[in-house]
């Protein structure tokens, strides 16, 4: 461990929740950052990228409203590993299968677009 302000012959001293100072009892700070910089929660609507049905059981489809060249639609699984890249091939929509998929949290990323899907069954 080492002080916010480390200066050479400061120290630290540990208290309990039972300290008769309640100013030195320990606190639980948590502090969560995103790994993404923007990720669209369940409402999976995006300008140019939509998915659907949210959650999904068996399908999921990718609506692309414009029409697109050969682009990669790229999933990941909640941990960040990257799971499957689905090639585009110039089409409006896309469908995958996802039966053999684990329930949980995924993310699918097109172009720019970031956007949070659920498996559950």
């Amino acid at each position: 461990m080492i002080l916010i302000n480390e200066v050479l012959g400061n120290n630290l001293s540990f208290h309990s929740i039972e300290s008769t100072d309640s100013e030195k009892r320990p606190k639980l700070e948590i502090t969560f950052k995103a790994r993404t910089n923007s990720i669209i929660d369940f409402n999976s609507e995006v300008s140019d990228f939509l998915i659907y049905p949210n959650p999904v059981v068996n399908e999921l489809s990718f609506k692309l409203n414009n029409k697109n060249d050969n682009k990669e639609i790229k999933l990941y699984n909640s941990e960040g590993k990257l799971l499957k890249v689905i090639e585009t091939k110039g089409e409006n929509e896309v469908k995958l299968d996802v039966s053999d998929f684990d329930n949980g949290v995924y993310f699918s990323v097109f172009d720019t677009k970031k956007v949070k899907f659920v498996i559950s069954r």
